[in-house]
């Protein structure tokens, strides 16, 4: 998978919540599994599998973050906007407003500087990573 891909192109709306769904659910697993498998007892133990498992869960949340990026950024593009204004996600209580309105904005009909159109159909996981259909 090109990593330069996954910043390019455009995504419709239905897409961008089920990538959000996606990636949350995703990176939710591990936590309910060490929850699960390393119940608190009110101090940290420095343990060998609780180290392997903040690895685990370290590699989970920076790919994470890469295809949350990757989603804003793509949804940011069907709007007919530069990448660049998800840093507007940087600013409290701003940062509410432009999410709510990635969710509801109708992105452009015709085909923009990012690309055509984003297809009405969903192929998951495909769209979510910004890969090819063959």
């Amino acid at each position: 998978m090109d990593i330069g891909k996954l910043f390019q192109g455009r995504i419709n709306r239905r897409t961008f919540i089920l990538g959000i769904l996606t990636v949350f659910l995703c990176m939710m697993i591990p936590l309910l599994l060490m929850s699960f498998f390393f119940p608190s007892s009110g101090s940290f133990e420095s343990s060998f599998s609780t180290i392997i498992f903040f690895l685990i869960w370290l590699v989970v949340s920076i790919c994470g973050l890469t295809i949350n990026l990757s989603l804003f950024i793509r949804r940011w593009h069907d709007l007919g906007k530069s990448g660049w204004f998800i840093l507007l996600q940087l600013v409290p209580y701003i940062n509410l407003l432009f999410v709510l309105y990635l969710l509801f904005a109708q992105g452009q009909s015709k085909k923009n500087r990012f690309g055509s159109p984003p297809s009405s159909k969903i192929h998951w996981p495909q769209d979510i990573l910004a890969m090819e259909i063959k």
